[in-house]
């Protein structure tokens, strides 16, 4: 009776001990799947904020890209403008700048057709005149903005087997061919005809001064009269 309980006792040991390591084991698995769960989750909203933030940073660049890209067509736009605008000055320009060139030559040949030999004021070169004894003139512009001053020299050379007698006049006029100066040169020096000084044969001579102005004028052009 006494084994009969022992062995009864050892079963019901042995059953309890069994169903306590099935219940550990099974709560063991259970915590396992759990955490993985778990991680899945976190990894699952970790990259849900990932591809958010993608996303995002995409939508902002996109719309930067495309209010750069507005403002690039705008100013290419304006650029594409004003170059319009500038072509259309230069035509504009070129073209009052032929019509200025024409009517100044237009009037720079009624006025040499109203006075003859007139020739254009220019500065600092030699202008050769073959005019008997006369040879050539230079002119220069002196002075300051306020007091201009306009200077000429002259080269004569008296070619000949005579004395000469120099007597040249010269006369500066303005762009309408209105006379604003003048200067004499005689054999006596410059706007004199004291101390005759002939020009002898083969003899070459330069006279150098200014020619004052009788008015508030800019001379364009200028004549020569030997005698």
């Amino acid at each position: 009776m006494s084994s009969t309980a022992s062995k009864a006792a050892g079963r019901g040991g042995r059953t309890h001990r069994q169903t306590a390591t099935g219940s550990g084991s099974h709560k063991h698995r259970y915590s396992r799947s759990q955490r993985k769960i778990i991680r899945l989750l976190i990894t699952s909203w970790i990259l849900g904020g990932l591809l958010f933030v993608v996303i995002l940073v995409w939508i902002i660049t996109s719309m930067k890209l495309s209010s750069l890209n507005g403002d690039l067509l705008l100013e290419q736009a304006r650029t594409r403008e004003q170059a319009q605008q500038n072509r259309q000055l230069q035509a504009s320009n070129k073209q009052l700048r032929a019509t200025i060139d024409r009517l100044e030559q237009e009037q720079a040949e009624l006025v040499a057709g109203r006075i003859p030999r007139l020739r254009p004021l220019k500065f600092d070169v030699t202008i050769p005149i073959e005019q008997e004894y006369f040879r050539n003139i230079n002119f220069t512009l002196t002075g300051t903005t306020h007091r201009r001053r306009y200077e000429y020299r002259v080269v004569m050379h008296n070619g000949g087997s005579a004395n000469v007698e120099p007597d040249v006049t010269l006369f500066l006029f303005d762009e309408l061919g209105i006379e604003v100066g003048k200067a004499r040169l005689t054999s006596g020096g410059n706007d004199t005809e004291e101390e005759k000084n002939p020009l002898l044969p083969g003899e070459t001579r330069s006279y150098s001064n200014e020619i004052r102005l009788d008015r508030e004028a800019t001379p364009k052009y200028f004549l020569v009269d030997v005698r």
